[in-house]
């Protein structure tokens, strides 16, 4: 009886644990899919982040590029020309991004539609932007390849064209700000300060305005400069020096500005008791000398007690008539005195000459005096006397010396009875 009641136990256990098996080979089979499909989620989740993140990365770029000037991979510097802030766009924007690197024939477009722009539930109505872009990740990556790009390498950029990343970059405008602070990067090299300084935003030039107003650092020049877009000016009585000298101010240059190709100047006026020009070596003169007369052939010269009066205040060429005073001219009285009042100073000299409307009655003598310092030996004149006065015109030149010690002599020279 036992071992009838024992017949088929054996079947019976085998078939339990067979199904025991089945269940949890088939609860492993499950867990694995399971698994698998969570991974394949978290790998989709994270590389949708790192999509995300470039998306970022590349409109802070977009910024970078207007404001900095766009990079130059061919000289590795940025173009600092093209600087600029821009302003959005005038048109309300609807979502709608633009399309960069691909279009809707591609196998694995994908329309983005306005997904991108509903995601921020907070976005104020009549949005206006600077900019909206939209990418295909896998493009970028593949455009990324050079010609040395694996199979592997191929196949993974193929699988990312399923992502696309797309911004947007709207300009709120100026924000009232008071701080302080100091260099963001002690380390900067001179390169990177290429295009530093300050810029005051202006009205756009598209907009009927003159554009920003800039000072900036120019490290791309050989002598190196900050540039400014704008004129300059300094308060009253303030200065430009360089190397603590002065350069330039209201109304002196400075000591040391000894060279210039100046190929102009105005009318110079020399500050009181100082010359207007004084130069000191060769002169080269590439045209015409022309200088100032004092007076008219029909200007009585100064006669009094048969003393002329000489004053070269105005000028060197000094005309006039002695036929009015029609006396003899024993003495020449000359002063040699500027507009301010500076007379002749030692180690000095100046060449007069007198065009006169003469009379045979006004005769030319010797004694003279300078300044009111009589002159010893007199005029001395070329040949050993005074001209004769004529009739007609008369061209006295007179030179006046005073050399080192203070020792003054006069020299002259007539030409006469020009008819």
């Amino acid at each position: 009886m036992i071992r009838k009641n024992e017949k088929g136990f054996a079947l019976v256990l085998s078939l339990v644990l067979m199904l025991a098996m089945s269940l949890m080979g088939g609860a492993l089979i499950v867990m694995s899919a399971s698994d698998h499909q969570s991974n394949n989620k978290s790998d989709e989740y994270q590389q949708t982040f790192y999509v995300a993140e470039t998306a970022l990365l590349e409109g802070e770029k977009y910024v970078l590029n207007q404001f900095l000037g766009p990079w130059n991979p061919s000289n590795h510097k940025r173009n600092v020309g093209s600087r600029n802030l821009p302003s959005n766009k005038k048109s309300t924007f609807n979502g709608q991004m633009q399309k960069i690197n691909y279009s809707s024939s591609d196998k694995y477009y994908f329309n983005t539609s306005n997904y991108c722009f509903n995601s921020f539930p907070d976005k104020p109505d009549n949005l206006k932007v600077v900019v909206g872009e939209s990418w295909n990740f896998g493009d970028v990556i593949r455009d990324s390849f050079n010609n040395n790009a694996s199979q592997a390498e191929k196949d993974e950029a193929e699988r990312l064209k399923g992502y696309y990343y797309e911004y947007f970059i709207t300009r709120i405008g100026s924000a009232p700000f008071k701080g302080s602070g100091s260099s963001i990067k002690k380390s900067a090299t001179d390169t990177a300060a290429d295009g530093g300084g300050f810029i005051l935003k202006g009205t756009p030039v598209s907009l009927g305005g003159v554009g920003d107003k800039t000072f900036l650092y120019d490290h791309s020049r050989t002598k190196k400069y900050f540039v400014s877009s704008e004129n300059i000016e300094l308060a009253n009585g303030k200065e430009f020096a360089i190397g603590n000298q002065l350069i330039l101010s209201g109304t002196t240059l400075g000591d040391g500005v000894v060279n210039s190709s100046l190929t102009s100047v105005g009318v110079l006026v020399g500050a009181t008791g100082q010359p207007a020009l004084e130069t000191d070596g060769a002169h080269v003169l590439g045209g015409r000398v022309i200088e100032k007369t004092f007076g008219s052939m029909a200007t009585g010269f100064s006669l009094n007690s048969n003393t002329l009066t000489v004053i070269t205040a105005a000028a060197n060429t000094i005309c006039g008539e002695t036929t009015t005073a029609n006396q003899a001219i024993n003495t020449w009285a000359f002063n040699t005195a500027d507009p301010d009042g500076t007379v002749l100073a030692n180690g000095q000299s100046i060449t007069i000459t007198l065009i006169i409307d003469a009379s045979t009655a006004s005769t030319y003598g010797d004694d003279c005096t300078v300044d009111g310092n009589i002159i010893p030996t007199g005029v001395r004149w070329s040949g050993g006397s005074p001209p004769v006065a004529t009739s007609n015109t008369d061209i006295l030149t007179f030179l006046i010396v005073k050399d080192s010690a203070g020792v003054t002599r006069v020299y002259g020279q007539g030409n006469t009875d020009f008819s």
